[in-house]
């Protein structure tokens, strides 16, 4: 059924290019856009993220949680799966028309026409990757990613280049990620029996989904609707500022963690299923500790060498803004992830998504009243200030609620060791790179990153974090964690 044993670093390397493109598209677009029409790129991947998320992320959390540990995907099963796909899909497109209108683009109809096409090749490649990691085609997961994210970067930075308008990359990044979706969905189900109509299962499905849905929702009010009220008070230029300094704060600790998730949600899925909530805690013991270690050095740099950073990479006229604002996006992304990736899996694992709402609801609701409060008063300053505000507030009531379903030792020695050290790396890196700024900017980054890379891995020697195994079983790091399990899995 797989490809080759499984591994971390194929689903870090698909995840890692997948981001990596999009930064990169984002950043190169800041050359050839000017601010406003750049502001509505960001506006149409904001809009299609959520509505993406919300219409079809349920769907793939549903289909790996229910195929768990099972040999073949059953042909009713594909179909009833195809059918919520395409019905969320055409509701997230009747959203986007509405969407639109809120907006206030020069045309409503293009707008929309761009977010429809970005919403349909995004809810293709979901299917399609869940498929493949059901599966445990890793090598092919990883094929696809790569393939799309190379192709992404060249095509839609040229549509831009020969078309200096928002629409023309929008569409260059869609079409090239629905091709890339059909591609692997072919290589995928090629073998496997028909989809087939189902009768029955559908409002089991929604009851399940609808609460996730609902929680997507909620929870892009943690750093996407501040953009949406950005735009209404300052218009779609200061929106371009925001989502370049956004985009350099949020990826790089988001692609790896992003990627870490991606390989152990279908394992924790099946340890629930071996070795109940016992095993499953262990995990995410262990995932928590990886995570916050493989996140807060990166973190870290971010905060010290944020200002070589935005000059490095963006044009004149953005370095200011986008340094003063990626501190806090940077930590906010850091506990939003945290929040993400480890403590909203307790809900999905123990099938208690309805809980997600229950503390969703109000921290949704006082982040996006703190974002319009702290936009209206600081602006470009708000909007971040106001994300972070949001993301601890997110994480704390995560960690107080998933543990009335399922709790388990945070390791709080170990993540006050992770703390230290990402500390003292941050130091020394904006130490040596303050130390070598006569030199330019190239020598500041590489300076200050390699101080801090030497620094941390120092100090998580001495503090005793296998970091071998948190790229080889980020679940399991020799306390427990699988073997709680039978160690079936590795």
């Amino acid at each position: 059924m797989s490809d080759r044993k499984p591994t971390y670093l194929l689903y870090l390397a698909a995840n890692v290019c997948g981001r990596a493109a999009m930064l990169i598209v984002l950043v190169a677009l800041t050359r050839f856009l000017d601010k406003a029409e750049y502001g509505l790129f960001a506006l149409v991947v904001a809009s299609g993220e959520i509505l993406d998320m919300v219409a079809s992320n349920w769907i793939r959390i549903r289909f790996l949680r229910e195929e768990a540990g099972k040999a073949h995907i059953g042909a009713v099963r594909l179909g009833r799966t195809f059918i919520l796909l395409g019905v969320s899909t055409v509701l997230a497109c009747v959203m986007a028309a509405g969407i639109s209108v809120l907006v206030g683009a020069p045309s409503a109809v293009v707008f929309a026409v761009s977010t429809m096409a970005y919403v349909v090749a995004f809810a293709v490649l979901r299917l399609c990757l869940s498929v493949l990691q059901h599966q445990e085609r890793h090598l092919w997961f990883a094929v696809v990613e790569i393939s799309r994210s190379a192709l992404v970067c060249a095509l839609a930075v040229a549509a831009a280049v020969m078309w200096p308008s928002y629409v023309a990359p929008v569409i260059a990044l869609s079409g090239v990620t629905l091709a890339c979706a059909l591609a692997g969905l072919f290589a995928a189900l090629r073998g496997n029996p028909r989809p087939r109509m189902a009768r029955t299962g559908y409002a089991q499905a929604l009851k399940f989904g609808a609460p996730v849905a609902a929680v997507a929702l909620l929870t892009y009010a943690l750093g996407w609707y501040d953009r949406f009220i950005l735009n209404s008070f300052a218009g779609p230029a200061a929106v371009g500022i925001y989502a370049a300094g956004f985009a350099l704060a949020r990826q790089p600790a988001a692609m790896l963690l992003s990627a870490m998730n991606t390989y152990t949600f279908p394992r924790l899925a099946r340890l629930k299923e071996q070795g109940g909530d016992r095993a499953v805690a262990d995990a995410q013991r262990g995932l928590l500790v990886s995570m916050s270690t493989v996140a807060g050095v990166v973190t870290a740099g971010l905060i010290a060498l944020n200002e070589p950073a935005a000059a490095f990479l963006y044009p004149q006229d953005y370095h200011a803004d986008v340094a003063a604002i990626m501190p806090p996006i940077a930590l906010g992304t850091l506990l939003v992830n945290l929040k993400l990736f480890v403590f909203d899996n307790n809900f999905y694992m123990t099938r208690h998504t309805g809980l997600l709402i229950g503390y969703m609801l109000p921290t949704a609701i006082v982040a996006t009243v703190a974002s319009v409060v702290l936009i209206a008063q600081l602006g470009l300053q708000g909007a971040a200030w106001g994300y972070l505000a949001g993301a601890a507030l997110a994480l704390a009531a995560s960690v107080v609620t998933s543990r009335r379903v399922l709790a388990f030792d945070p390791a709080i020695g170990r993540l006050c060791g992770i703390l230290a050290a990402a500390l003292a790396a941050g130091a020394a890196g904006h130490f040596v790179s303050a130390a070598v700024s006569a030199q330019g900017v190239l020598v500041q980054l590489i300076g200050g990153g390699v101080s801090m890379l030497l620094v941390y891995a120092i100090i998580l020697h001495v503090i005793g974090l296998p970091f071998a195994a948190i790229l080889r079983t980020p679940w399991d790091l020799g306390d427990g964690g699988l073997r709680a399990a039978g160690g079936g899995m590795q």
